[in-house]
């Protein structure tokens, strides 16, 4: 791609001293406007308009429809100076400016929506310029005329719309035209409004047939406010912010929101600053305009995006943004009080994120982007100690409280999985419920702890299942499923039984291990059912020992609905209650080996309700531990120190 200066070099003078126009505009007009919107050719028009120091515009669109593209036209007129020789020289020569504050390029947007431009154009009282601009445009001193006493003024008719469609309906309507502009120019306007003069901009729209008129001038405007903030950035120049926040009655439209940077009397957005309807801003026009003279120059070619590194612009929007938010806070403290409440409930949520959240922004921006900073600088400072090769004391306090606040996010995973129990229903099957347990048929390595720990939830029966890591692949546990099959089944059996099995190692490798078999009965309270499943338990745990000799102990949980006659049945029959929010009973059954021995088989019978709650107990108490513990340690690398 060609850059300025080569096009720079093609401009030349002639013995007129007025240069010809030597680029060829059509390839200019697709390398600087290729990113461009129909807006801008209001923009660029206006623009100029005010330059030429134009008090009233008016801007008329037309077509026959929007499927009729072809025949958009778009007539804008101004009672500025007009096309003076000066003026018209500076036209002809594309870089040809006095100043940083502008381009040299911006009536080559108009090239990109239309064929060819008529303007014509009046000045000094008595002259009249009337030219084609087009891709074939070049100056020419024939284009005056002599005309009687005339205001001066410039219109241009643009015709010829070459792109395939409008993009969009709203850049042809007036009314959201009228907005644009007034974001666009708001900062110029409002200059002109306070120095005691006055504008006019009408906009007129004809889409088949139908039209529309609004006006904007000095009533428009809301007044400004100043509020001027110490400039923390390696900036020169002062931050000044213009702002206004207004109530609207609940009949008008949506309410403004203007969030931009001024540059050249005009303003770049920052569409995404703040969340419009966040933190009680609701019913709220707000208009919020940062100005500085650092900005001067700093934008692009189509004057649509700032003209800084990255890491600029970066701090350039958080420091207008913590800018905002002390305003909006300052004029609505109840703003300030919603945006404190949210931001413990974040702590809340994810106390293992305190201290790295910024408690600033909550509310005010997407609440993913809030996580994901904080995260990332939560893993920069872990990283640092991880490659550390030495611990000092304080990385050493340090490592401890990552420690924590890793535990700390298992723990929130935990709560997640309780959650997602409480949530079951007689219409979940039991294989749901096994599946939240544990995978069906995942094998789990480990080597792969730190991540199968995040999907083995027996934890829900007791934490001691925590390091049990083995659960068998699908055709291994149809195997064992048949093995420990009963021939005497109830109907409900008669396809495989709904089981889970986690071994506490590979029960191939030919070791000793342990097994926790979780069953699930179908909800009844049919006490002669509940019983024989019982009883089935015990025959299943003698079939499953015998299948699997290299077990040596055997925790079988039933999973049932235990009504109140169930449980006087239970303890009759020597079953002990256990301490739990809901329902559990106890039994040691000892289940003999075929080689001979003894295979403890502690039995639980569990009502549903029983797993939830008494999970939820335990994890609540880890969470209540480690989030004081990390809020003290938080406060104690804040206070102060003595010295």
């Amino acid at each position: 791609m060609r850059n300025v200066d080569n096009y720079r070099e093609e401009v030349y003078s002639n013995d007129q001293g007025i240069a010809d126009m030597k680029v060829n505009l059509g390839q200019a007009v697709k390398i600087f406007f290729s990113n461009s919107s129909l807006e801008m050719v209001y923009f660029e028009a206006i623009a100029n308009a005010l330059d030429a120091g134009a008090t009233e515009i008016r801007i008329h669109v037309s077509a026959e429809s929007l499927s009729k593209h072809e025949t958009l036209a778009i007539t804008i007129s101004d009672n500025g100076e007009g096309f003076t020789d000066s003026r018209y020289e500076k036209f002809s020569n594309l870089f040809d400016v006095d100043e940083s504050s502008h381009k040299g390029l911006g009536r080559l947007v108009y090239l990109c929506y239309f064929e060819k431009v008529h303007i014509e154009s009046y000045f000094g009282g008595t002259q009249k310029r009337d030219f084609l601009f087009s891709e074939m445009f070049q100056d020419s001193v024939d284009n005056l005329s002599e005309v009687a006493n005339r205001k001066s003024g410039t219109v241009l008719k643009m015709e010829g719309y070459v792109q395939s469609k409008v993009a969009k309906k709203s850049y042809v309507q007036a009314s959201t035209i009228k907005e644009s502009i007034l974001e666009k120019f708001y900062p110029r306007l409002f200059a002109i409004k306070s120095k005691g003069s006055s504008f006019k901009i009408t906009i007129e729209s004809s889409i088949g047939g139908e039209p529309t008129h609004v006006v904007l001038d000095n009533s428009t405007l809301r007044d400004l406010q100043v509020a001027t903030f110490e400039n923390s950035l390696e900036l020169y120049g002062n931050l000044t912010l213009h702002y206004s926040i207004q109530k609207i009655n609940e009949e008008h439209p949506k309410p403004m929101l203007v969030t931009a940077i001024c540059v050249d009397e005009r303003t770049v957005p920052i569409n995404d600053l703040i969340i419009p309807r966040a933190n009680d801003l609701v019913g709220l026009e707000m208009i919020f305009l940062l100005e500085s003279e650092f900005f001067a120059g700093k934008v692009d070619i189509v004057r649509e995006k700032l003209d800084l590194p990255q890491d600029e612009q970066r701090a350039i929007k958080e420091k207008f943004r913590d800018m905002v938010i002390h305003v909006i806070e300052t004029e609505i403290p109840e703003a300030g009080n919603r945006r404190r409440e949210m931001e413990q409930n974040f702590v809340n949520i994810y106390p293992h994120l305190h201290d790295y959240l910024d408690g600033q922004i909550i509310g005010y921006v997407p609440k993913d982007e809030i996580l994901e900073s904080a995260q990332k600088k939560f893993f920069r400072e872990q990283r640092v100690l991880l490659e550390a090769t030495e611990l000092t004391d304080a990385q050493y306090d340090k490592s401890l409280d990552f420690s924590s606040r890793s535990l700390t996010e298992y723990i929130l995973f935990r709560e997640k999985i309780i959650s997602r129990l409480k949530t079951m229903t007689k219409d979940n099957s039991e294989r749901d419920i096994h599946n939240l347990i544990v995978p069906r048929y995942k094998v789990f390595k480990h080597n792969a702890e730190s991540t199968d720990v995040y999907q083995n939830n027996a934890w829900l029966l007791d934490d001691k299942f925590m390091t049990f890591r083995t659960v068998l692949s699908e055709k291994r546990m149809d195997e064992i499923i048949n093995a420990i099959r009963l021939d005497d089944s109830i109907t409900e059996e008669a396809s495989r039984p709904d089981i889970a099995m986690i071994f506490s190692s590979d029960p191939d490798e030919k070791k000793y291990v342990d097994v926790v078999v979780v069953e699930v009965k179908k909800k009844t309270d049919n006490e002669k059912d509940n019983q024989y499943a019982i009883n089935q338990l015990l025959d299943r745990a003698n079939k499953l020992v015998k299948y699997c000799p290299t077990i040596q102990r055997v925790w079988y949980y039933a999973v049932m609905q235990i009504s109140d006659d169930f449980a006087t049945r239970l303890r009759q029959q020597k079953w002990s209650p256990l301490f739990s929010k809901g329902d559990v009973y106890y039994q040691e059954y000892q289940t003999e080996k075929p080689s001979g021995g003894i295979v403890p088989t502690p039995t639980f019978v569990v009502s549903f309700d029983a797993i939830v709650a008494d999970a939820e107990a335990r994890n609540h108490t880890f969470l209540d531990i480690i989030r004081n513990g990390i809020r003290q340690s938080s406060q104690q690398e804040h206070k102060p120190n003595p010295s």
